[in-house]
C-alpha cells in the first residue's frame, strides 16, 4: 500500500524540487541533498555517482516514491494499534524528514502506540530544530503534519437499502386494494345469496295464500 495523496501533497510541498545534488539547510554537504529531499541514506541515486546529473521532475517523483515505500514499511512495522491512512501519511512524512533512528525512538511513536493520539499529535511539534536551532520551516512543516494526522477520513457513503423491486416486508400491513377487493367479493356473494332467498319466500308465500 502507498500513502496517501494528501501525505504525497504534504511532502511535496516542504520538501520542493530541486534538479540537482544541493547542501541540506542544516548540514550542508554533508548530507548532498536531491529531488525531493532524497539523500544518500535512502539509497540510489548517490551523491558520488550522479552528483553531476541534472534529474527531471518525472525522474524525483521516481524517486520520492522508492523513497517513501521504505519510509512506509518502517512506519507500518513499528505502529502496533490501528490508526489511519491520514495518520500514517502524518508520521510517514514526519519519519521521512527527521529519520527512522529518531522515529523509532521518539515519544511521538510510544504515546502512537499507547493509543493516546490527542498527545501524540501534541508531539511534532517538538521536534522544529536543527542543532539546536529552531527553523521557521520544520516549525510549519510539523503544524502540517500533526493537522494531518489529526484529519478523520472520509467514509465512503452508504450503500442505498432500497431493494430495486421492492415488495412489502414481513409484518407490514398488506395491499389496501387487495383488502377493498376481498370485500366488495363478499358483499356482492351475500347480496346474491339473500337475492336469492328472497324469491325463495315469495314462492313459498305464493303457494300457502
Amino acid at each position: 500500500m502507498t500513502v496517501n495523496a494528501a501525505t504525497i501533497d504534504l511532502i511535496t510541498e516542504f520538501e520542493g524540487f530541486e534538479d540537482h545534488w544541493y547542501p541540506d539547510a542544516a548540514y550542508g554537504w554533508a548530507v548532498p541533498t536531491c529531488a525531493y529531499g532524497h539523500t544518500d541514506n535512502a539509497g540510489e541515486p548517490h551523491y558520488e555517482k550522479t552528483k553531476d546529473k541534472v534529474f527531471s521532475k518525472a525522474e524525483g517523483r521516481e524517486i520520492l516514491a522508492r523513497d517513501l515505500a521504505k519510509v512506509e514499511a518502517t512506519v507500518r512495522n513499528a505502529v502496533k494499534v490501528a490508526i489511519n491512512e491520514n495518520q500514517i501519511g502524518a508520521l510517514v512524512s514526519f519519519t521521512y524528514n527527521c529519520g527512522e533512528g529518531n522515529f523509532k525512538g521518539s515519544t511521538l511513536l510510544k504515546k502512537v502506540n499507547a493509543g493516546m493520539f490527542v498527545e501524540a499529535g501534541d508531539e511534532f511539534g517538538r521536534w522544529n530544530k536543527a542543532k539546536g536551532k529552531v527553523l521557521k520551516g520544520l516549525t510549519r512543516r510539523r503544524a502540517a503534519e500533526a493537522v494531518l494526522f489529526a484529519r478523520p477520513v472520509a467514509s465512503p457513503s452508504a450503500a442505498p437499502t432500497t431493494p430495486a423491486n421492492p415488495q412489502t416486508p414481513a409484518g407490514e400491513a398488506p395491499n389496501v386494494r387487495g383488502i377493498v377487493g376481498i370485500v366488495i367479493a363478499i358483499l356482492v356473494g351475500a347480496a346474491g345469496l339473500l337475492t336469492g332467498l328472497w324469491y325463495g319466500l315469495l314462492a313459498l308465500l305464493d303457494k300457502v295464500f
